[in-house]
């Protein structure tokens, strides 16, 4: 294991203004053996969550999916955080395990069961976020999160490792991945929030949106949005499609589904490049790996990113999970359900089925 002095060193000099190229190539490679440290108890978390959903009560639509965070995003969140003391020895979601349920009810029972189970040692961050009762101000972001210390008497060594547990509906995974999917196909800073000004009409229409989906779900709205009635938020969602045109867009992505569906069969890993350089020739390639390959899958998932260190346009990600295509559908754009769902809050069909 690498020293906590070691990991957090790494972590100023990634960030660091004035450091030197070989400090940034050994920093970087502390960070990677930090971010490659978290693999074995994410997949204990995988396990168990998988064996709770497995038990039927959570419908067989449910989908589970797991991640390490992008060595790119790890840095921005180092430099954003930096006037906040996080530091990458203490940064909680570089590893997260997902489960994606069909309704409110199903994500509410699947978070009390975990915090009430007395079989699960791993210790639950105070400090952990239920964004479905509190969506994210700055983007309608709409999720619960639980964080957990990893404690395990058998495998001790990795004690202390923290790994997030996000928890949502369907309708809220649409929304992510359909902000997922514009943000990489046209660079829009919506989740990283750059303060660019054309990035703030985007924003404004996703959170619009994550407010339309509350109103389904009878969750609260984003706080800029609670004093607006249904028929106020249609109005303004047509608004910024008609300035916009998000659904022309999202529906005018190219995607390679067939192929990218047809090698994670009977893989474990999939490492995915998307590449976006070159406007009229977006290509998503893939690279699978087995069950015993989370080495090579990691040491592969590194050098990707190093390749293409700087450019936006170029987006790596390491991914496993139980279905491939549904779980992280916002890098092959496919985000059919999410459009169903908006257009029939701009038909104004919605408002006859929310609830009373």
């Amino acid at each position: 294991m690498i020293s906590r002095r070691a990991i957090d060193r790494a972590g100023d000099v990634l960030i660091s203004e004035t450091s030197k190229v070989d400090e940034l190539e050994k920093a970087r490679d502390v960070l990677n053996q930090w971010r490659a440290c978290h693999v074995y108890p994410l997949n204990t978390f995988n396990s168990y969550l998988r064996s709770k959903v497995r038990n039927g009560r959570f419908g067989i639509d449910a989908v589970i999916a797991q991640r390490l965070k992008r060595a790119s995003t790890i840095i921005n969140k180092l430099r954003e955080g930096k006037d906040h003391d996080i530091k990458l020895l203490n940064m909680q979601d570089i590893a997260g395990v997902r489960a994606i349920l069909p309704t409110i009810t199903d994500v509410r029972k699947l978070e009390a069961d975990y915090k009430l189970s007395k079989r699960f040692s791993h210790i639950l961050h105070p400090r952990s976020k239920d964004y479905i009762q509190e969506p994210k101000i700055k983007d309608g972001y709409r999720s619960t999160h639980l964080v957990y210390k990893y404690q395990n008497k058998q495998h001790p060594k990795w004690d202390g490792l923290w790994i997030e547990l996000q928890i949502r509906t369907k309708l809220q995974h649409t929304w992510a991945t359909a902000v997922e999917t514009m943000h990489a196909f046209l660079g829009k800073a919506i989740k990283t929030r750059q303060g660019q000004k054309s990035d703030e009409k985007w924003t404004e229409y996703f959170r619009l949106v994550s407010s339309a989906f509350a109103y389904i779900e009878k969750t609260p709205l984003v706080y800029s949005h609670k004093n607006m009635q249904p028929n106020d938020i249609q109005e303004a969602i047509r608004k910024c499609e008609a300035e916009l045109k998000a659904l022309e867009k999202l529906r005018a992505f190219p995607v390679a589904i067939k192929m990218i569906t047809e090698k994670a069969s009977g893989s474990t890993y999939h490492l995915i490049v998307l590449d976006t350089r070159d406007p009229n020739n977006k290509t998503v390639t893939v690279r699978s790996y087995g069950r015993d390959d989370a080495g090579k899958a990691n040491e592969d998932y590194a050098e990707t990113e190093k390749q293409f260190l700087g450019q936006a346009e170029v987006e790596p990600v390491l991914v496993s999970s139980t279905n491939f295509k549904e779980a992280y559908s916002s890098f092959f754009a496919d985000t059919k359900a999410f459009q169903v769902s908006l257009g029939l809050i701009l038909s104004g069909k919605w408002l006859s089925t929310l609830p009373k």
